[in-house]
């Protein structure tokens, strides 16, 4: 719903040339269209807010000369300008005022707005949009990274397993048993030396980031356990002695 004071400021703003009116009723018609001073047709429009009766539909125009000309050939020129408002007020008589004109509500008919106001109410929701589209776009580059980083440290993870099972395969030509006997808990612990599967696992990983040539260190301490056994046993007995 627009206020008195609305009008007036819209018209102001936007350097009123021209406005019309016509009531629902069809009775009354106001077109104010001839060039003067915009001070004298801001004057025009506040006369008649304040005493026009009734329901009203209006048009506020940046440009003189309101009429739709039609040439002999049938072609229809409209105004030359912009329509910055166009709206339905209610003027009736207000005893609160000394009887001048004074807004309200007409629930004859929904409240129009200005041009301005729903170009802007436009554009607000394409902005809209526009940010949502934009959060999705980054959420889905966030998942794809997401996805991305996952898939590496999978393969990662893979391949240190694969890395590990190799050097268990290795310990195993030390310790006696097949690979997937030292990568079972239960044939752990049914060999005659009782082995922790989470240390030798931690074990190998220490080892791997320590020295970049354990698996060649390692098979030479397989090759030694098997062919030169009785070496291999002091080597371990001075480990157990540090």
């Amino acid at each position: 719903m627009f206020s008195k004071e609305y009008i007036l400021k819209e018209a102001q703003n936007n350097n009123m040339r021209s406005f019309k009116a016509h009531s629902n009723d069809g009775r009354s018609v106001v077109v104010k269209d001839q060039p003067t001073t915009r001070a004298m047709r801001f004057a025009d429009l506040e006369e008649f807010l304040k005493n026009a009766k009734g329901a009203y539909q209006i048009e506020m125009w940046d440009c003189y000369d309101l009429s739709v000309k039609k040439a002999s050939n049938g072609r229809v020129t409209p105004p030359k300008g912009n329509c910055f408002f166009k709206g339905e007020v209610f003027l009736k008589e207000d005893q609160a005022n000394n009887g001048m004109g004074a807004l309200d509500h007409f629930a004859g008919a929904p409240g129009l707005q200005t041009i301005q106001t729903y170009e802007q109410q436009l554009r607000d929701k394409n902005d809209e949009l526009n940010s949502v589209k934009t959060e999705l776009m980054l959420l889905k580059n966030k998942v794809e990274q997401i996805e991305e980083k996952h898939k590496k440290e999978l393969e990662q993870a893979t391949a240190q397993d694969q890395k590990i099972m190799g050097y268990l395969g290795q310990l195993s030509g030390i310790l006696g048993g097949s690979p997937s006997q030292m990568g079972n808990v239960e044939a752990v612990h049914e060999k005659k030396q009782t082995m922790n599967k989470e240390k030798l696992v931690n074990a190998v990983n220490d080892l791997c980031e320590i020295d970049s040539n354990f698996d060649e260190h390692l098979s030479k301490l397989a090759s030694v356990a098997k062919t030169k056994p009785d070496i291999y046993k002091i080597a371990i007995k001075q480990l157990s002695n540090l």
